[in-house]
């Protein structure tokens, strides 16, 4: 499992296995002649090989993500801050998975990025490595 640190490290495709992966997806590969990312899940009670969505730049994909959390009783709370930094402005999203009720090892999570999708795919790692 994944630190906090190598987490908020990870994005593009790299996020996006590691998005994957943390939905049960196996085999993730990339394939070298279209450098597409393809990864074997269950869909139903079939095993398939296909392309792993793009959670962490299209926020359809992302949104997904959002849909499990709720099911596992967390909500999404999210704002776009812009600061100050070192004289010049930085604008990042900031998500955060609230637990619904108190639950023995379920605590809020966040993440920041640049752009929603990243943002959102980050807390949900983050929540389902238990940070």
């Amino acid at each position: 499992m994944k630190t906090k640190d190598e987490i908020m490290q990870l994005s593009g495709r790299d996020l996006d296995a590691a998005v994957a992966e943390a939905l049960g997806w196996d085999d993730i590969s990339i394939n070298p002649s279209t450098g597409h990312l393809n990864g074997t899940h269950r869909l139903q009670s079939t095993i398939i090989r296909e392309l792993v969505p793009r959670y962490s730049t299209d926020i359809a994909a992302a949104w997904e993500l959002v849909e499990k959390m709720k099911e596992d009783e967390y909500w999404l709370s999210a704002s776009y801050l812009v600061t100050l930094h070192n004289g010049s402005f930085r604008a990042v999203y900031e998500v955060c998975f609230r637990c619904v009720r108190a639950i023995r090892g379920r605590d809020d999570v966040e993440a920041t990025a640049i752009e929603f999708p990243e943002a959102i795919s980050r807390a949900f790692l983050l929540a389902m490595a238990g940070s």
